[in-house]
């Protein structure tokens, strides 16, 4: 993202160059702040799912890094990176669906543990990865012209082949969470069996005046939650961690970057 935006203007200086590539981040962040519950609910809807939205963001974001690839102007990579942001839900809805595909809680918490592992081997292959593919010199490049666009080609063929593995094999959880919301609502009061998991445990703490609701029929789904109740306190709190923790990474790298090359200036100078 650096040697990209120096690219743009090769006489910068570094400073202006660090303060770009925060700006970059958190434009892309910023947008998915804004959409993410948008997306939340529209996988939470019938007439669409968690792979729906899931496929979608893939292939969003892959026409978003083409665009992104092929930028010649800062602004233009600042209103990609937007795009990107703003279409794509794919790590909440892989979050969601390894939830619901694992409904014990001990395989839950193994499979979600996978997650980050990942990330982080993909955070150590997708620099090497781009750096090899980048060419130095942009008339010599593979694609001419643009340098910086064989690593978004890349990425996006590699997304592109996510999106239609998800297509074939993924199997949606929206459908088959909402049926086992039906299956307990379908139990009669006198059942002896009783149909648990965390839904269940739900809405028995949600009920009142008894240990179970009343049976309703078939068609009948539980009222949604409404939005306030998402802000809970233990929320606020792994929020407030997980701001700390990606605006001091952040950070960090821009100004181990800005102290690189004033260091190399200086070195020149003397």
């Amino acid at each position: 993202m650096f040697f990209q935006l120096r690219h743009f203007n090769p006489h910068a200086p570094a400073a202006t160059i660090s303060a770009q590539c925060g700006l970059l981040i958190g434009c892309k962040t910023g947008a998915h702040v804004c959409t993410g519950l948008v997306w939340g609910r529209l996988a939470d809807h019938v007439l669409t799912s968690r792979k729906i939205v899931l496929v979608f963001g893939l292939l969003a974001s892959s026409v978003a890094t083409v665009g992104y690839g092929f930028s010649t102007t800062f602004s233009q990579a600042i209103a990609w990176q937007m795009l990107d942001g703003a279409l794509n839900a794919a790590v909440a809805m892989v979050r969601c669906m390894t939830a619901e595909l694992n409904p014990e809680k001990n395989y839950r918490v193994r499979a979600l543990t996978l997650l980050p592992l990942f990330a982080n081997v993909g955070s150590v292959v997708g620099p090497l990865l781009g750096g090899f593919l980048v060419s130095a010199n942009a008339k010599h490049s593979v694609v001419s012209g643009y340098p910086y666009a064989m690593p978004n080609l890349c990425i996006t063929i590699i997304q592109a082949l996510v999106a239609f593995t998800a297509i074939v094999h993924l199997t949606d959880t929206f459908h088959q969470h909402v049926l086992e919301q039906r299956k307990y609502l379908e139990l009669p009061a006198d059942d002896s069996i009783q149909y648990v998991n965390e839904t269940t445990a739900l809405l028995q703490s949600s009920s009142t005046g008894s240990s179970r609701p009343e049976p309703q029929h078939a068609s009948t789904q539980p009222d949604p939650l409404p939005p306030t109740k998402i802000w809970t306190p233990n929320v606020m709190k792994t929020m407030f961690a997980q701001f700390i923790v990606s605006g001091h990474l952040g950070t960090t790298w821009s100004t181990s970057r800005d102290t690189y090359e004033r260091s190399k200036e200086v070195r020149r100078t003397y």
